[in-house]
């Protein structure tokens, strides 16, 4: 039997789990649900045989951390042990519960039911007077673990640090929190037990947004630089590809100035540098493929690629002016079809009961369609949710920079004010 431990958004939950797989997540499509920050949508399975539960995290996510440190491979879940996925806590428990189960003939089940025997009664009885002294012994063991004297206040003050120091941060507050209030109250270990809180909650924020800026910088490295190196930055490499990886790269650098493949960007930039001249004007061509880069799937950014058009437009004459009014309307043309397709998506899935799936295509469109009738359109649909306000505390953990392009939006700003998210 394999008992899972659930420490999720300041909540405990516990459960058994059967032979088999389980999908853990902050997605809707997640049979395990975590809404802590740090969790992606389908963030790891936990795969039970015979009797012992393995952690496989998915590719691509922020690794599972056990006893502070990062384990990317597949592992067993040791007993009790905890460990972290984003900002939520699992531990595995094993027993062995014994059964005997004992099946009646279809010819004798009637007489049993009417009328049990003494050893049936006897057979009963015991289990479950075992049951009622486990459980009463329990509550009291938990009573006591739940509330300890001053005398070992101190204990559970070390312990919480000794947590602390392992970047155990869940561990930690639960052990100051066996500490009642008024055992250490008015002493240097009460001032010592809330300067430890503190500090527990600073590093738990700042480990939270590393997770949240660790999976965003690795997502955008993936798609928009290492695919976009495979796919164009092999020899010859012409001047509108190395354009778009250059500005790109730049975007990476300020955005995630500590990130593990800075060094990859930097060889990449010197190869890719000879290809391009950044600082004469681009060109016409230079302006197309920049634009097709914006849009070519999604999230397709029709935000930015009208603001790279409209500003070549600004500086360009006669062709190449002309070249770009034509390049507007068919980013006109090519917008509304891609806005009809996501608004029918959206309403797909959520016919589909994929609330969470229907809200970030709505939520894009807001974000990238840069055409203020679309906008209003998707905030309509949003609103018509029951639980908006869940989803958007949700996004705003997971995609905190997502979050405050969306809370510009008039609308979403006077959500959010009334509903005091």
């Amino acid at each position: 039997m394999v008992r899972l431990i659930v420490v999720d958004s300041g909540g405990r939950r516990a459960f058994h789990l059967s032979e088999g797989r389980l999908s853990v997540g902050s997605g809707s499509q997640a049979e395990l649900k975590l809404d802590s920050p740090g969790v992606a949508v389908l963030h790891a399975d936990i795969e039970v045989r015979s009797g012992k539960a393995t952690l496989h995290a998915r590719p691509g996510v922020a690794a599972p951390q056990l006893f502070g440190r990062a384990v990317g491979a597949a592992f067993v879940l040791q007993h009790g042990v905890p460990v972290q996925i984003g900002g939520a806590t699992l531990a595995a428990e094993y027993g062995n519960p014994q059964t005997t189960p004992v099946a009646d003939s279809p010819a004798t089940e009637g007489r049993r039911a009417a009328r049990l025997p003494t050893w049936a009664w006897i057979a009963i009885g015991i289990p479950l007077v075992c049951a009622a002294a486990w459980f009463v012994v329990n509550l009291t063991f938990s009573a006591k673990a739940r509330q300890i004297g001053a005398a070992d206040a101190d204990v559970a003050y070390r312990e919480a640090g000794l947590h602390f120091e392992q970047g155990r941060y869940s561990e930690a507050s639960e052990q100051l929190d066996r500490i009642p209030a008024g055992v250490a109250h008015d002493t240097p270990l009460a001032a010592r037990i809330a300067n430890l809180r503190k500090d527990i909650a600073e590093q738990s924020a700042r480990s939270a947004e590393q997770i949240r800026n660790g999976t965003a910088g690795r997502q955008y490295f993936d798609s928009q630089l290492l695919g976009f190196a495979e796919r164009y930055m092999k020899d010859p490499i012409a001047s509108p590809q190395a354009r778009v990886f250059m500005k790109r790269a730049r975007y990476f650098r300020v955005q995630w100035p500590t990130h593990p493949q800075l060094e990859w960007v930097a060889r990449e930039e010197a190869r890719v540098a000879a290809a391009v001249d950044l600082g004469a004007p681009q060109n016409y061509a230079d302006l197309k493929f920049e634009v097709e880069s914006l849009t070519w799937s999604e999230p397709c950014n029709y935000l930015e690629a009208f603001a790279v058009v409209r500003g070549f437009a600004a500086g360009a004459q006669g062709d190449e002016l002309e070249a770009a009014h034509g390049l507007l309307g068919e980013l006109e043309r090519k917008r509304a079809g891609w806005f009809e397709q996501r608004l029918e998506q959206a309403r797909s899935r959520l016919e589909r009961k994929e609330t969470g799936e229907s809200v970030g295509i709505l939520l894009s469109i807001l974000r990238f369609a840069g055409d203020v009738s679309m906008e209003n359109k998707a905030v309509q649909e949003l609103l018509r949710l029951d639980d908006l306000c869940n989803q958007l505390s949700g996004y705003r953990r997971h995609n905190p920079a997502e979050f405050e392009s969306i809370s510009k939006n008039r609308v979403i700003a006077e959500f959010l004010e009334q509903h005091k998210l």
